[in-house]
């Protein structure tokens, strides 16, 4: 780190390795993908080599290895039809199993990471093939895909966590709507359905040697998949290191009070939740992201303008709000995993106002780090804004919190070492 205090974590000594890296896209979305590209470079910064794998993009980033991408066909595909050859693409392997033949067989890896099952980047049958290749595995799990077809245990104005597929019933998907209205959310809960029973039949999954968790919480969801506990490790991800000039600009010092959601407006990450929650406080909420949402957050500014919809933005100008910020909010109805958008507030000394779901209440101590109330509980959201937004000393005291862990517990250096030790243990189990 070349700013600040940093605590140094001592991991195993391990040769520079060839790691295929497999994403839905290349390039800077959601923080799944954003946290896959910070890991890249923080390899690639101890000697080991990269090998990136995902779906063709017009807005991915540039790479050489772009020529080896399987194309887009997920970002089109919403008929009917088009989900039934999503299914059979999902169950062959399709394009996206010829690309990655292709690329092994010119560039031989010593270990596969995973960060997306989506059928048409890494399907079942591709992790089938890697399988009987004897190539090692390790899978992040940044989402719910293996215990909900739909990937979120989340359905829209339910009080609860959606858990109805738990116990590998995932017929819910088909039976209950929850992927979507009509005859294209019918046909699309049949076809998500089915391919996480073919996974399972199959044993796609059988030949991942170790699932990496960054939430506990995310470790007790998929444990019930039937994972063996020692397949099962516990790694956080890592808040950014600053610069000289960054570290200098802390902290925030502006008394201005200013709330900020950064993320996709979607139903589950609750941004219009949030909106329609605490319009009436008349403290000042700024939304920074895109999604099918943002319309309708954007009309409730006419009657509300201390509310902002500003849109997608870059991350230089996503740190530029949250440098301007009171305290992050993270008012997430579906039980977010581990959003980098905390750790990325940390390294800010930002202060968090998140809900009591999902691996969130690790990342956020009440009263050392930022705030908590429970999920969809619209008073305690209320509580928690107004109590930040009078109290600048507390905030001063959260956002010093915040940033001491990001120093100590969330530093690249222990993350890859961490990271180094599962990678260990997965080549050691293909050993054996």
């Amino acid at each position: 780190m070349t700013g600040g205090v940093s605590v140094m974590y001592a991991g195993p000594r391990i040769p520079p390795m060839r790691i295929l890296v497999v994403t839905r896209t290349y390039r800077l979305t959601g923080g799944a993908d954003r946290y896959a590209l910070a890991l890249q470079a923080e390899l690639e910064r101890r000697g080991h080599a990269v090998i990136p794998f995902a779906a063709h993009h017009p807005q991915n980033l540039p790479t050489p290895w772009a020529r080896y991408f399987p194309p887009d066909l997920g970002f089109s595909d919403y008929g009917p039809r088009d989900r039934l050859r999503a299914l059979a693409r999902a169950m062959t392997g399709g394009p996206a199993l010829r690309a990655l033949r292709r690329l092994l067989a010119e560039h031989p890896v010593d270990l596969v990471h995973v960060h997306t099952t989506f059928h048409q980047v890494l399907p079942p049958a591709a992790l089938a093939w890697l399988r009987r290749r004897g190539v090692p595995v390790v899978m992040t799990v940044h989402d719910y895909k293996l215990v909900c077809p739909t990937y979120w245990q989340y359905v829209a104005d339910a009080d609860a966590v959606c858990r109805r597929c738990a116990g590998r019933r995932f017929y819910h998907a088909a039976l209950r709507g929850c992927a979507g209205c009509g005859l294209g959310g019918i046909v699309k809960g049949i076809v998500v359905a089915l391919e996480a029973y073919w996974a399972r039949w199959t044993g796609a999954y059988a030949g991942v040697a170790q699932f990496i968790c960054p939430s506990a919480a995310m470790r007790d969801a998929i444990a019930g998949y039937g994972v063996p506990a020692e397949k099962l490790s516990v790694v956080y991800h890592f808040a950014p290191n600053l610069t000289d000039h960054e570290e200098n600009a802390l902290p925030n010092a502006s008394e201005q009070v200013l709330f900020l959601f950064v993320g996709r407006l979607v139903a589950e990450k609750g941004g219009l939740w949030l909106a329609r929650a605490a319009a009436d406080l008349g403290l000042p909420i700024a939304f920074v992201g895109d999604g099918p949402q943002r319309a309708q957050i954007a009309a409730l500014t006419a009657d509300f303008p201390h509310l902002r919809c500003l849109g997608w933005a870059d991350p230089p100008t996503v740190q530029a709000w949250m440098r301007r910020a009171t305290a992050l909010v993270v008012p997430s109805l579906w039980p977010d995993n581990s959003p980098m958008v905390i750790y990325e507030a940390a390294a800010l000394g930002l202060p968090v106002v998140g809900a009591r779901v999902g691996g969130i209440p690790e990342l956020v101590r009440e009263g050392e780090t930022g705030l908590l109330f429970a999920r969809g509980d619209a008073a305690g959201l209320r509580a928690a804004l107004l109590r930040l937004a009078g109290d600048p000393a507390l905030r001063a005291r959260l956002g010093a919190g915040a940033r001491a862990r990001a120093q100590t517990e969330w530093t690249p250096d222990r993350h890859v070492a961490q990271l180094l030790e599962v990678y260990a243990r997965a080549i050691g189990a293909g050993r054996q």
